[in-house]
């Protein structure tokens, strides 16, 4: 590992560096980073995966479930009355705080005959009491979410026999659900069938005729179109959490959607807002996947994304909006998509950043001081966004509570983690990080420890983050894992650096700690410390330290591969 001195690095922006050495952020990426494939094999079953530049570093762990079958609970009965109540009653409460997938009144219409019907099935049921396990407080209860989800996958051939509506509704609960376990290529295709299954049933399609006819009622066929458009934002969304294409092409979106605002359609009124949003993350995807290489017009054109977004943020419903004194008055519908609004600005400008690093250390990249100007611009939107989706979250959280978190808060939330500890670790350089920066990545620390219970991919965020601070003056902010000692020497940084606002861990929380040690011990393979890209972590140029946790292909075991090889 060269030293700083070494070389020139992009921040600098004076000279290019030496054709034989390379930046660091250049050495931490592999090859596949120069353009857009990130094709690679999975280390858990040998087999190539891909993942595209919008994933983050946490999915790439390899996909299996992390709690254990025989730790949950077999006492209850899962087909107690009393229990599948309470669980549908808190689906329903917490569902118009993310996307109504199911409708209310068609589902328990037809639980009430218990008969499989267009919009009610036991797959469906099984599916929606599976996600609601994970909002209760009861640690039995969150327990059975995963035996819902293996009744529901037994009928999934049976499903796919004989699909409709509710089928389709399933599969996309499913897919948030094992998202939410870290199974992230299983939630993957479970999205993409339910997906399938929009065109299969035609949702997209014209129902004037069908309403003539009687076959479907005026409100069916305004449902059949609110669900089209939830698939649309399930589709576009999982796009951009692995960075693979989409199955619903925008086109087909557009030309549904305004046909049915002609014919007087109306839906949730966060519903609108996400549609806009996600054919713009579809197009960033699009740019993305169908680029060899992050070339002048492809920046141009998601610089040019990234202005549409702001727009599209600034010109929200007035119902909607966000009042920077009033962040307490935000309807709980409105939180998660304020939070993806300020999450796709920065995966946009890290994509940005590091081109204009990578462009600064070519030979032939040309005079840098415009490139200088474009690094501070991005790193400033990225922070700005990072502490406004700091603040959302614990805002939500201090509403709502942790069991009322929402899966679209968890990546947002480490994606902004992620950008504060490189701007906290890089202040360090320059300036004292304010009592506000440490605050909020403290607040994003402690949600992703309290949501565990809840939800256990963030065992893996807190991992991969926990990696990112280590041997720092933030070393245990994210917990201790494997081989790291919760009473290590790093340990004692955490209050004297931060001046106090990084508190030592009471008991309660270093329990907490523990148990998540023991959680990742599916990681105890995984040899960090002793491993050479360890070494080279800890010699890392700060400013590069985001580029390396957003970057997919930065995690390996064994030697890391760099570009000059």
């Amino acid at each position: 590992m060269e030293r700083a001195s070494d070389s020139i690095t992009c921040e600098t922006g004076q000279q290019h560096a030496e054709p034989a050495r390379q930046s660091t952020l250049d050495r931490l990426t592999p090859p596949s980073d120069d353009g857009t494939n990130r094709l690679d094999i999975d280390e858990a079953d040998g087999r190539p995966r891909f993942y595209g530049p919008t994933s983050q570093l946490h999915i790439q762990r390899h996909s299996v479930p992390i709690e254990s079958p025989s730790d949950l609970p077999f006492g209850i009965d899962i087909d107690s009355s009393p229990l599948q109540i309470m669980l549908l009653n808190t689906y329903w409460k917490i569902q118009p705080h993310a996307q109504i997938i199911v409708d209310e009144g068609l589902f328990e219409h037809g639980r009430d005959f218990s008969v499989r019907s267009e919009y009610y099935s036991a797959f469906l049921q099984s599916a929606i009491l599976a996600c609601a396990t994970r909002m209760s407080t009861s640690e039995a209860v969150r327990g059975l979410g995963v035996r819902y989800a293996e009744r529901a996958k037994s009928y999934i051939a049976q499903e796919l026999e004989d699909p409709n509506t509710a089928t389709l509704q399933g599969f996309l609960l499913l897919s948030d659900f094992e998202a939410t376990r870290g199974r992230d290529r299983l939630g993957y295709l479970y999205c993409g069938i339910g997906c399938r299954l929009v065109f299969d049933l035609g949702l997209p399609e014209n129902c004037t005729d069908l309403i003539a006819r009687g076959k479907l009622s005026p409100s069916e066929a305004r449902w059949r179109h609110t669900l089209f458009l939830g698939a649309f934002v399930f589709d576009k969304l999982w796009s951009l959490y692995t960075g693979r294409p989409g199955s619903v092409p925008t086109s087909i979106l557009e030309a549904a959607h305004n046909r049915s605002l002609v014919a007087g359609w109306t839906g949730p009124a966060t519903l609108g807002p996400w549609v806009v949003l996600c054919a713009d993350i579809s197009e960033i995807t699009d740019i993305l996947n169908n680029s060899t290489t992050l070339d002048n017009d492809a920046k141009a054109r998601l610089a040019d994304l990234d202005s549409r977004v702001q727009r599209h943020h600034e010109s929200l419903p007035p119902s909607l909006m966000l009042q920077r004194e009033r962040v307490y008055d935000l309807p709980a519908s409105a939180y998660s998509l304020h939070i993806q609004l300020h999450g796709i600005r920065i995966v946009l400008h890290r994509l940005l950043h590091k081109a204009a690093c990578q462009h600064m250390t070519d030979p032939n990249g040309g005079p840098p001081d415009a490139q200088t100007s474009l690094l501070a611009h991005s790193r400033a939107i990225m922070y700005e966004n990072a502490m406004d989706i700091a603040e959302l979250v614990s805002v939500y959280q201090q509403i709502y509570g942790i069991e009322g978190i929402l899966t679209i808060m968890l990546d947002n939330s480490y994606i902004a983690a992620a950008m504060l500890i490189s701007h906290v670790l890089r202040g360090q350089q320059t300036k004292p990080s304010s009592d506000r920066e440490l605050q909020r990545l403290r607040s994003l620390a402690d949600m992703l420890l309290k949501a565990e219970k809840h939800y256990p991919v963030t065992v893996r965020m807190r991992f991969t983050l926990s990696k990112l601070v280590n041997n720092t003056a933030l070393a245990g902010l994210f917990g201790y894992f494997a081989k790291q000692p919760a009473n290590s020497d790093t340990a004692n940084n955490v209050t004297t650096v931060l001046q106090n606002h990084l508190v030592d861990l009471d008991s309660d929380r270093a329990n907490q700690e523990l148990a998540g040690s023991q959680d990742m011990q599916v990681f105890a393979d995984f040899n960090f410390e002793d491993s050479a890209e360890s070494r080279m972590f800890q010699e890392m140029d700060l400013q590069n330290m985001m580029s390396w946790v957003l970057s997919p292909n930065a995690l390996r075991t064994g030697t890391p591969r760099f570009a000059s090889e």
